[in-house]
């Protein structure tokens, strides 16, 4: 319940295509085209509708990948992971001390720290 209050406040403010902007680079977003794509082995394409509707499920279980289906007589569903599970898995990047006290320089051989 928790993954989809989370998404509550960017699907408010940021609306479907704004969300979904937020899945790259799993997903191309044309929001001017109002198009959404998605690379898969196979392609064809789904046409949205108020009778057809997306239906968006976050899984904590489909990190790192954004899964889909299309196939009747199930509703079109992007099953896709939490922004919490997405932001705690990305890579976390140095701090600014690190970089300024370890990062290579020509009087300093490979990665040692001055401290």
């Amino acid at each position: 319940m928790e993954a989809v209050e989370e998404a509550g406040g960017p699907l408010a403010g940021d609306g479907v295509l704004g969300f979904l902007a937020d899945l790259r680079p799993h997903l191309r977003v044309e929001p001017e085209r109002r198009q959404v794509w998605l690379k898969m082995p196979h392609e064809h394409e789904v046409e949205l509708s108020p009778r057809e509707p997306l239906v968006l499920s976050p899984s904590y279980f489909v990190w790192p990948h954004l899964r889909v289906n299309c196939d009747p007589p199930f509703p079109v569903s992007l099953i896709y992971p939490p922004r919490s599970v997405r932001e705690e898995a990305a890579p976390k990047l140095p701090s600014a001390s690190w970089s300024r006290d370890c990062a290579p320089s020509e009087t300093r051989r490979g990665y040692g720290c001055s401290r």
